[in-house]
């Protein structure tokens, strides 16, 4: 299969499965752009080589499974929605140990939450008491240092840890643990602006603005039923009960519709500029296939994931398209990604080579 990219962003095809159990081909395009130089300002398109990869694997902060994702696996089908992931640190201007940090997406997306400088839970008498936050200039935020986590002083009759299911990640739930085995141990550093911390074991909502894993309550839910009926009937594809929605791996509140261009986005204090502001780019693009038998298929095609970067002060938008494979693998001969030019259609139908260049975003 030949892809032929017309435009200035990155793009790759890889095989997929349907709901229905049918294979595709999963097209994927993604580009990014510079912060403009002030709030305001019109973003830049960066070449293929400064912008953000065609992710092929998922990639975790630390160690895989045990840490929060960066990025992942960009070769979903298909999103119902646009997930919006932003990958930053709070910035307190005044070296306060508490600042309330945000991201605002057009009308769909509003999300504040409260983040803190590093702080204990310190031993008082047969209680423990939240030890005051320390200053900061600059603390990352990510759902390893939001309420969760797994607690590995008990095992149920499986073997299995308490698990606070809506960040295993996290830290601070130890509903098993000893109170005096938690003497100067860590507590979240994230709060959400409706709920705080005020003793010890308090369940509160994680919150973050990374991806979510694929282990969250939230999405392992979508995942369908793995059962005998499935290993027996089903297997290798997936189960009646999957949904789609799994592939999400925004938080919830930060699914919006599929990016059109013109959404204007404004960050709270995660640079050191306090508030910044810009706005997203026309997103659409031609993506088509040419089957064997010489028909071109114009494809759906959907910008369904936005990565803000404020550390690099750039953000990214991936797109992403499907086709069946109705009867066998070599059926599509060619995928094109961009508006081609005359010159290469005109080439291609006389049977002629034709090198495509890198053009632009229609």
């Amino acid at each position: 299969m030949e892809l032929n990219n017309f435009t200035q962003l990155n793009a790759q095809y890889s095989s997929g499965l349907m709901p229905d159990g049918r294979s595709c081909v999963v097209i994927v395009a993604k580009g990014s752009w510079a912060f403009p130089q002030c709030s305001g300002g019109e973003a830049i398109l960066l070449d293929p080589e400064s912008s953000l990869d065609i992710i092929t694997a998922d990639v975790s902060l630390g160690q895989p499974g045990f840490t929060p994702i960066l990025y992942e696996n960009d070769f979903a089908r298909f999103k119902p929605h646009c997930d919006v992931i932003m990958h930053a640190h709070a910035y307190s201007l005044s070296n306060k140990p508490e600042v309330e940090v945000g991201l605002k997406v057009g009308s769909e997306l509003d999300k504040r939450f409260r983040v803190y400088g590093p702080r204990q839970w310190i031993k008082s008498g047969w209680s423990l008491s939240l030890s005051k936050a320390l200053p900061f200039e600059k603390q990352i935020i990510h759902y390893g240092l939001a309420y969760g986590g797994v607690d590995y002083s008990e095992f149920d009759s499986k073997g299995i840890a308490h698990t606070f299911v809506n960040n295993p990640l996290g830290v601070g739930y130890a509903p098993k643990t000893n109170v005096n085995d938690l003497d100067g141990k860590s507590a979240p550093q994230l709060e959400p602006l409706n709920q705080k911390i005020t003793r010890f074991n308090q369940e509160i909502e994680p919150v973050s603005f990374g991806p979510i894993s694929r282990n969250f309550k939230d999405r392992l839910a979508l995942a369908g039923t793995y059962d005998e009926h499935w290993e027996r009937e089903v297997s290798p594809f997936l189960p009646d009960d999957f949904k789609e929605a799994f592939y999400q791996c925004a938080p919830i509140d930060q699914r919006i519709s599929h990016l059109c261009g013109g959404e204007e986005i404004t960050l709270s204090n995660v640079m050191p500029e306090g508030e910044f502001s810009f706005v997203v780019p026309d997103t659409h693009i031609y993506v088509s296939a040419i089957k064997s038998g010489g028909n071109e298929q114009l494809l759906d095609v959907r910008a369904d994931t936005l990565i803000i970067e404020p550390e690099l002060r750039r953000f990214s938008v991936v797109w992403r398209a499907s086709i069946p494979i109705e009867y066998y693998s070599t059926e599509i001969n060619t995928i094109i990604v961009g508006q081609p030019t005359k010159a290469w259609r005109l080439a291609r139908a006389k049977g002629k080579e034709f090198k495509v260049l890198n053009g632009g975003i229609r």
